[in-house]
């Protein structure tokens, strides 16, 4: 009697896996960074309790409070990026590597966080910072970005195609690295690529083997 084996799923190719381990690393990065962002601002408002432990903001009118509440972020971002960088935490170093150190992790510095604070002084609510964090965020995200794909050529566009189950659909000689990319992004976050994957990647129609993906036959069959 035979023994059926259990299916396995073909081995990724070596860049298509190293892209999904990147994106895996970079999201986590993403995530702590942000939480840190949360954490940093909280311990900022520790400095304005008091004794009930009640948060009073309008302290931030005093610019000793100011210095106080740059200080207490600072320090949460630091700690932050000793951690993330492998760095003693007992090494101090001076102003400027503080500084370096802090923008290389957080993408901001205790300098720019102190001119925030006095700009707003009571209203520099977490609401007010969020604002602040997204852009810090977006920065951070666009910098980590081109990591994911730094390694992948245009040798690897067919490797990509056959992984998301696009060599079918499309013309391999007329997408580009960047599309390539962006359809196993897609992929790698939906588990299925369809026309919403196609359109997500850019790929025009002239590289599109089967009318019915292309954009104007979706278009007149939706009228």
């Amino acid at each position: 009697m035979s023994t059926v084996l259990p299916f396995r799923k073909p081995a990724k190719p070596p860049h298509i896996k190293k892209f999904y381990d990147i994106s895996k690393k970079i999201e986590g990065a993403i995530a702590t960074t942000d939480h840190h962002h949360r954490k940093a601002y909280l311990a900022g408002e520790e400095v304005l309790k008091d004794k009930d432990g009640v948060v009073h903001h309008d302290r931030l009118k005093d610019a000793k409070y100011q210095e106080k509440f740059a200080d207490a972020m600072a320090s949460t971002y630091l700690e932050a990026a000793k951690q993330y960088f492998r760095i003693d935490k007992k090494a101090k170093g001076d102003e400027v590597w503080k500084e370096q150190l802090m923008n290389a992790y957080a993408n901001t510095t205790r300098s720019q966080l102190s001119e925030l604070i006095k700009e707003h002084k009571a209203t520099f609510t977490y609401d007010v910072f969020s604002q602040y964090q997204s852009k810090f965020m977006d920065e951070l995200k666009a910098r980590l970005e081109p990591v994911r794909h730094a390694h992948i050529t245009d040798e690897h566009i067919d490797d990509i195609l056959a992984h998301v189950g696009a060599k079918d659909m499309i013309d391999k000689s007329k997408i580009t690295k960047k599309n390539a990319v962006k359809l196993l992004e897609y992929y790698r976050l939906n588990k299925a690529l369809g026309k919403s994957g196609l359109r997500h990647a850019n790929v025009p129609d002239y590289a599109l083997k089967q009318a019915e993906y292309r954009s104007d036959y979706v278009e007149k069959n939706a009228a």
